[in-house]
């Protein structure tokens, strides 16, 4: 037969035992520290030098002193009769620990942690502490172990509200989780809402990060900046891509100046498409971006035309016409800076004209 209780470990009168009060106060003692159990502390490290009897503490990792530098992590030190005593706690026992102001359980994997006490008991009630589920918490809600799940038979949102800082630094942001059953297609998406309702300075309005799992912190986003009412994608630290108030997309540049405006190179697969509502449609070649253009190829009623001269002085100079034929625009005179192969029609004297490398031949 054991000579103690299986739970709180408290001593058993034993048959023929002298001083058996020595053995019953024992076990009072120790049913007046474990139950209704409100220890001091459970973060002072120090040993204090004037307790009062009856005092409990839980030992924190780190304890100091005579006698609690002996004694084991996450116990419990029981003051009494001017000494200290350690009770050594079982799995589910429960402690308040008064300095706090939080209910703990213990659990004897990761000693102490966090439980919502009575003050949460029930709806419409308010926690004014830290709430954690499988972890000692960080923050007002922290989980950890698993998953976590919300069912909802309809849509779903999950809010964020900033309500401190001043009128000038509110936000509102809200997740969407919706599944609907459209046309016998279960379809399913999740949308992120970022809405600034105040905001005088800064490019804080909303931005939803991408963050490598080995860490190394976030250098790739997607960012609303509300001042200026633009979207920018940024990789690397650097921003890449821009669509401003006006509509305009910027591929490698912060100010585009067209719908599409890409500083670098550009490569098209397949097939380029350009379509112009009114007139014809024009592709146009550019020294500087300052230029109107200096040569463009432009789609005209009955052909194509290609035009040069430079900062939008240009004229037309050669037209391919929709039924085959090619027309040379004629010059009064033959023109400067040619070399062996150019072909000019030569209105002056009615001829089509070809430069052989040192003079000009008439073709007929």
């Amino acid at each position: 037969m054991s000579d103690s209780t299986t739970n709180l470990q408290l001593p058993y009168v034993m048959p023929n035992q002298a001083q058996k009060h020595v053995t019953v106060n024992e076990g009072l003692l120790k049913l007046d520290a474990m139950v209704q159990t409100a220890v001091e502390s459970d973060s002072t490290s120090a040993q204090p030098t004037s307790p009062n009897d009856g005092d409990l503490y839980i030992f924190p990792p780190g304890k100091t002193g005579d006698d609690w530098g002996g004694m084991s992590n996450h116990a419990i030190a029981h003051y009494r009769d001017g000494a200290w005593v350690q009770i050594t706690p079982r799995d589910g026992w429960r402690a308040f620990v008064c300095d706090a102001g939080v209910l703990k359980i213990y659990e004897p994997n990761t000693g102490w942690g966090h439980h919502a006490d009575d003050r949460v008991a029930k709806a419409g009630d308010t926690m004014t502490g830290n709430l954690g589920v499988g972890t000692a918490p960080q923050g007002r809600l922290h989980t950890s172990g698993g998953e976590v799940y919300f069912d909802q038979a309809g849509e779903m949102f999950t809010y964020y509200r900033r309500t401190g800082a001043g009128g000038s630094n509110q936000y509102v942001a809200n997740q969407q989780f919706c599944a609907l059953n459209s046309d016998s297609a279960y379809k399913t998406y999740f949308k992120t809402v970022c809405q600034q309702l105040v905001h005088t300075a800064g490019s804080e309005a909303g931005f939803v990060a991408f963050e490598s799992l080995t860490g190394g912190g976030v250098t790739s986003f997607l960012q609303y900046q509300g001042i200026e009412d633009r979207v920018s994608l940024h990789t690397g630290g650097t921003e890449r891509l821009r669509v401003d108030a006006a509509g305009n997309l910027g591929v490698g540049t912060t100010a585009p100046g067209a719908r599409l405006h890409v500083n670098g190179s550009a490569r098209v697969d397949d097939s380029l498409e350009i379509v112009r509502s009114a007139g014809g449609a024009y592709l146009d070649f550019k020294d500087d971006a300052a230029d109107d253009f200096d040569a463009r190829v432009q789609l005209l009623s009955d052909g194509l035309s290609l035009f040069s001269g430079g900062n939008g002085s240009t004229a037309e100079r050669v037209h391919v016409r929709a039924t085959g034929s090619v027309r040379f625009v004629p010059l009064a005179s033959a023109p400067a800076g040619v070399s062996a192969g150019d072909v000019y029609f030569d209105s002056t004297l009615g001829k089509l004209r070809c430069y052989d490398g040192s003079a000009w031949q008439n073709l007929f």
